[in-house]
């Protein structure tokens, strides 16, 4: 089974955020952008860096949280998108499943 992006803040989101003291509050679901280039899934720090020296802009770090509900698992991967120079935050590095 593959994990995916939770549709909604569950209990697991919550007890895995409060385990990495993050504020669930400020959680916020981005979608796949292409970039203009062959970004790389599992590469997000370089795909990050490419698009820096495209375009400017800077890396924001954070967490990408995923859910399997039917095994009631929620996992935290520690992830970097891309502040571009208008202060929006832009994920370009694309799953492997092909989720947006």
């Amino acid at each position: 089974m593959i994990s995916k992006s939770p549709d909604r803040i569950t209990t697991g989101v919550v007890k895995i955020s409060q385990h990495l003291n993050l504020d669930v509050g400020k959680a916020t679901w981005l979608p796949y952008t292409q970039p203009s280039f062959d970004s790389e899934p599992l590469n997000c720090h370089l795909n990050v860096l490419v698009q820096i020296g495209k375009h400017g802009g800077f890396v924001q770090s954070g967490w990408y949280i995923a859910e399997i509900p039917v095994l009631n698992l929620v996992e935290a991967n520690f992830h970097s998108v891309w502040l571009d120079t208008e202060g929006r935050l832009v994920d370009s590095t694309p799953r492997q499943d092909n989720e947006e």
